[in-house]
Protein backbone atom coordinates (compact mmCIF):
# COMPACT_ATOMS: atom_id res chain seq x y z
CA UNK A 1 0.00 0.00 0.00
CA UNK A 2 1.71 3.24 -1.16
CA UNK A 3 2.20 5.88 1.55
CA UNK A 4 3.26 9.49 1.11
CA UNK A 5 6.39 10.50 3.05
CA UNK A 6 9.24 13.02 2.65
CA UNK A 7 10.30 15.15 -0.32
CA UNK A 8 10.87 13.64 -3.79
CA UNK A 9 11.87 15.80 -6.80
CA UNK A 10 9.13 16.40 -9.37
CA UNK A 11 9.63 14.82 -12.84
CA UNK A 12 11.12 17.24 -15.37
CA UNK A 13 7.95 17.38 -17.47
CA UNK A 14 5.95 18.78 -14.55
CA UNK A 15 8.55 20.79 -12.64
CA UNK A 16 7.58 24.09 -14.29
CA UNK A 17 5.49 26.31 -12.00
CA UNK A 18 2.93 26.69 -14.80
CA UNK A 19 1.90 23.05 -14.19
CA UNK A 20 0.09 24.17 -11.02
CA UNK A 21 2.07 22.03 -8.54
CA UNK A 22 3.19 23.15 -5.06
CA UNK A 23 6.35 21.27 -4.06
CA UNK A 24 6.80 21.42 -0.28
CA UNK A 25 10.30 20.33 0.81
CA UNK A 26 9.42 18.59 4.06
CA UNK A 27 12.00 16.36 5.75
CA UNK A 28 9.56 14.27 7.79
CA UNK A 29 6.92 11.63 6.98
CA UNK A 30 4.01 14.09 7.01
CA UNK A 31 3.85 15.47 3.46
CA UNK A 32 0.08 14.94 3.52
CA UNK A 33 -0.27 17.22 6.54
CA UNK A 34 1.93 19.88 4.93
CA UNK A 35 -0.37 19.80 1.90
CA UNK A 36 -3.40 20.28 4.15
CA UNK A 37 -1.67 23.22 5.83
CA UNK A 38 -0.99 24.81 2.45
CA UNK A 39 -4.62 24.29 1.46
CA UNK A 40 -5.65 26.38 4.47
CA UNK A 41 -3.06 29.11 3.78
CA UNK A 42 -3.40 32.19 1.59
CA UNK A 43 -1.46 30.24 -1.08
CA UNK A 44 1.06 33.04 -1.57
CA UNK A 45 4.34 32.72 -3.48
CA UNK A 46 6.42 31.94 -0.38
CA UNK A 47 3.85 29.99 1.60
CA UNK A 48 5.08 26.65 0.30
CA UNK A 49 8.00 26.90 2.74
CA UNK A 50 7.65 24.80 5.87
CA UNK A 51 8.62 27.78 8.05
CA UNK A 52 5.67 29.72 6.66
CA UNK A 53 3.29 26.77 6.88
CA UNK A 54 4.06 26.31 10.57
CA UNK A 55 2.37 29.67 11.14
CA UNK A 56 -0.87 28.51 9.49
CA UNK A 57 -3.77 27.85 11.85
CA UNK A 58 -4.32 24.19 10.96
CA UNK A 59 -7.94 23.33 11.75
CA UNK A 60 -7.88 19.82 10.24
CA UNK A 61 -8.62 16.75 12.34
CA UNK A 62 -5.80 14.17 12.14
CA UNK A 63 -6.77 12.19 15.23
CA UNK A 64 -7.88 9.04 13.36
CA UNK A 65 -5.02 8.70 10.89
CA UNK A 66 -1.31 7.80 11.09
CA UNK A 67 1.70 9.05 9.13
CA UNK A 68 2.76 8.38 6.47
CA UNK A 69 -0.86 8.18 5.36
CA UNK A 70 -2.36 5.27 3.41
CA UNK A 71 -5.36 5.07 1.07
CA UNK A 72 -7.62 4.18 4.00
CA UNK A 73 -6.25 7.09 6.07
CA UNK A 74 -7.21 9.56 3.34
CA UNK A 75 -10.77 8.19 3.25
CA UNK A 76 -10.98 8.56 7.04
CA UNK A 77 -9.61 12.11 6.83
CA UNK A 78 -12.24 13.01 4.22
CA UNK A 79 -15.08 11.87 6.46
CA UNK A 80 -13.64 13.50 9.58
CA UNK A 81 -13.08 16.86 7.87
CA UNK A 82 -15.84 16.82 5.22
CA UNK A 83 -13.48 17.39 2.30
CA UNK A 84 -13.10 15.66 -1.06
CA UNK A 85 -9.53 14.53 -1.74
CA UNK A 86 -8.60 13.38 -5.24
CA UNK A 87 -5.18 11.76 -5.60
CA UNK A 88 -3.47 11.38 -8.97
CA UNK A 89 -0.21 9.81 -10.09
CA UNK A 90 1.92 9.91 -13.23
CA UNK A 91 1.44 7.01 -15.64
CA UNK A 92 4.18 4.62 -16.72
CA UNK A 93 4.66 6.63 -19.91
CA UNK A 94 5.89 9.53 -17.76
CA UNK A 95 3.29 11.87 -19.22
CA UNK A 96 -0.29 10.80 -18.53
CA UNK A 97 -2.03 11.75 -15.28
CA UNK A 98 -4.03 8.89 -13.77
CA UNK A 99 -6.33 8.43 -10.81
CA UNK A 100 -4.90 6.81 -7.68
CA UNK A 101 -7.89 7.68 -5.52
CA UNK A 102 -11.17 9.40 -6.40
CA UNK A 103 -12.54 11.66 -3.69
CA UNK A 104 -15.84 11.39 -1.85
CA UNK A 105 -18.37 13.21 -4.06
CA UNK A 106 -20.53 14.01 -1.01
CA UNK A 107 -18.02 16.78 -0.25
CA UNK A 108 -17.62 18.00 -3.84
CA UNK A 109 -17.95 21.64 -2.72
CA UNK A 110 -14.65 21.39 -0.83
CA UNK A 111 -12.19 19.64 -3.20
CA UNK A 112 -8.48 19.07 -2.57
CA UNK A 113 -6.27 17.64 -5.33
CA UNK A 114 -2.94 15.88 -4.70
CA UNK A 115 -0.30 14.25 -6.89
CA UNK A 116 1.45 11.13 -5.56
CA UNK A 117 5.06 10.87 -6.73
CA UNK A 118 7.06 7.64 -6.77
CA UNK A 119 10.72 7.67 -5.75
CA UNK A 120 13.51 5.17 -5.13
CA UNK A 121 13.19 2.37 -2.55
CA UNK A 122 9.38 2.54 -2.70
CA UNK A 123 9.33 6.13 -1.39
CA UNK A 124 6.22 8.18 -2.05
CA UNK A 125 5.50 11.89 -1.75
CA UNK A 126 2.30 13.97 -1.94
CA UNK A 127 2.41 17.21 -3.93
CA UNK A 128 -0.37 19.79 -3.63
CA UNK A 129 -2.11 20.58 -6.93
CA UNK A 130 -2.94 24.27 -6.83
CA UNK A 131 -4.53 24.34 -10.28
CA UNK A 132 -5.67 20.98 -11.62
CA UNK A 133 -6.56 22.41 -15.02
CA UNK A 134 -2.93 23.47 -15.59
CA UNK A 135 -1.62 20.00 -14.74
CA UNK A 136 -4.14 18.12 -16.88
CA UNK A 137 -3.71 20.55 -19.74
CA UNK A 138 0.05 19.88 -19.68
CA UNK A 139 -0.66 16.14 -19.76
CA UNK A 140 -3.18 16.22 -22.60
CA UNK A 141 -2.38 19.27 -24.75
CA UNK A 142 0.63 20.70 -26.54
CA UNK A 143 -0.47 24.28 -25.83
CA UNK A 144 -2.04 25.64 -22.63
CA UNK A 145 -5.71 26.57 -22.77
CA UNK A 146 -7.51 27.94 -19.73
CA UNK A 147 -10.32 25.45 -19.15
CA UNK A 148 -11.83 23.58 -16.22
CA UNK A 149 -11.18 19.84 -15.86
CA UNK A 150 -13.15 17.21 -13.95
CA UNK A 151 -11.07 15.38 -11.28
CA UNK A 152 -13.10 12.17 -11.82
CA UNK A 153 -13.17 11.59 -15.57
CA UNK A 154 -10.15 13.87 -16.19
CA UNK A 155 -12.01 15.49 -19.11
CA UNK A 156 -12.59 19.18 -19.70
CA UNK A 157 -15.88 20.63 -18.48
CA UNK A 158 -17.95 22.48 -21.04
CA UNK A 159 -17.97 26.26 -20.86
CA UNK A 160 -20.47 27.75 -18.42
CA UNK A 161 -20.84 24.54 -16.40
CA UNK A 162 -19.58 24.24 -12.80
CA UNK A 163 -17.78 21.20 -11.39
CA UNK A 164 -20.76 20.42 -9.16
CA UNK A 165 -23.18 20.56 -12.11
CA UNK A 166 -20.89 18.36 -14.19
CA UNK A 167 -20.60 15.74 -11.42
CA UNK A 168 -24.35 15.60 -10.87
CA UNK A 169 -24.99 15.19 -14.60
CA UNK A 170 -22.20 12.79 -15.50
CA UNK A 171 -21.01 10.80 -12.50
CA UNK A 172 -23.13 8.30 -10.67
CA UNK A 173 -20.32 6.79 -8.57
CA UNK A 174 -16.68 7.82 -8.10
CA UNK A 175 -15.73 4.51 -6.49
CA UNK A 176 -16.06 2.55 -9.73
CA UNK A 177 -16.03 5.49 -12.18
CA UNK A 178 -19.48 4.69 -13.57
CA UNK A 179 -20.91 7.55 -15.61
CA UNK A 180 -24.62 8.31 -15.74
CA UNK A 181 -25.54 9.74 -19.13
CA UNK A 182 -29.03 11.25 -19.05
CA UNK A 183 -31.03 11.94 -22.25
CA UNK A 184 -31.83 15.50 -23.22
CA UNK A 185 -35.12 16.94 -21.95
CA UNK A 186 -37.92 16.10 -24.40
CA UNK A 187 -36.03 13.30 -26.14
CA UNK A 188 -37.47 9.80 -26.56
CA UNK A 189 -36.22 6.24 -26.97
CA UNK A 190 -37.52 3.59 -29.38
CA UNK A 191 -37.11 -0.17 -29.33
CA UNK A 192 -37.10 -1.86 -32.74
CA UNK A 193 -35.66 -5.34 -32.21
CA UNK A 194 -38.89 -6.98 -31.12
CA UNK A 195 -37.52 -10.42 -32.01
CA UNK A 196 -35.25 -10.12 -28.97
CA UNK A 197 -38.12 -9.71 -26.53
CA UNK A 198 -38.78 -12.45 -23.94
CA UNK A 199 -42.17 -13.32 -22.53
CA UNK A 200 -42.50 -12.87 -18.78
CA UNK A 201 -45.56 -13.23 -16.54
CA UNK A 202 -47.17 -9.96 -15.43
CA UNK A 203 -47.36 -9.72 -11.65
Amino acid sequence: QPKGSNYIPTPVRYENSKCGLIKIRNQDQECFKWCMRYHQSNKGAKEMRTTALLKVDDKSNYSNITFPVSYEDITTFENDNEVMINVFNIGEDGRSIEHWKAGNMIFVKNPINLLLLNGDEDKKHFVYIKKLSSLLCKATCSNYTDRLFCPFCVNSIKKGETLEEHCKAKHFSTSNNCNLELPEIGSSMKFKNHENKLERPFI
